[in-house]
């Protein structure tokens, strides 16, 4: 890879790479772009300036998922970067990006289910997400999912909410029967 691009439309063709060093690369260069390059605008807030930031948040979406963990942590501290850029304007991205988000809370690396419990609060933190909906759909296929991990990162995240949100954000009553049922956990 050459230069690095000047915009995240420059990085677009670079993020459908299966090379995983390449990815390594464009990652390390995009993380930097969107932390430290990224231009803000007249409200002094930050700038995404994407031709089409959907295809950009659907081609990153591989990376999470990927069998490389360097990889797949890249994916979720860019897709976190971008989540801080845009705030609510990630909204229309969050059903994308959801499913695969809590599929990773059950990585095998401590690593990955840190940071994807952390793009979880981000995304409440940003108001992308409102703590409800994500419990809502928690409730739905994290606390019964077939993986323990998973099952166990969705208590510590609904420990993390509490503790920042506090109840008022959120109807635990509907959570007690799955908070219950976990008790019971074959992998406590």
């Amino acid at each position: 890879m050459g230069s690095t691009p000047t915009d995240l439309d420059g990085f677009l063709p670079l993020l459908t790479t299966a090379d995983t060093k390449a990815k390594l690369t464009i990652g390390a260069k995009l993380h930097t772009y969107l932390s430290e390059i990224l231009s803000t605008n007249e409200d002094g807030e930050p700038s995404i300036q994407c031709s089409d930031i959907g295809l950009f948040v659907d081609s990153l979406l591989p990376w999470i998922t990927s069998s490389n963990y360097k990889v797949s942590l890249q994916g979720l501290e860019i897709m976190i970067e971008l989540c801080d850029k845009m705030r609510t304007d990630f909204k229309p991205f969050v059903a994308a990006v959801l499913p695969v988000t809590i599929d990773r809370l059950g990585d095998s690396k401590e690593t990955i289910r840190e940071k994807s419990q952390f793009f979880l609060m981000k995304l409440m933190e940003t108001e992308s997400i409102s703590v409800q909906y994500l419990f809502d759909r928690l409730a739905a296929s994290g606390f019964t999912h077939k993986n323990s991990n998973v099952r166990e990162q969705c208590l510590k995240l609904l420990d993390s909410t509490l503790v920042t949100y506090g109840t008022k954000a959120l109807t635990v009553s509907k959570l007690v029967p799955f908070i219950v049922k976990l008790l019971s956990d074959p992998n406590s």
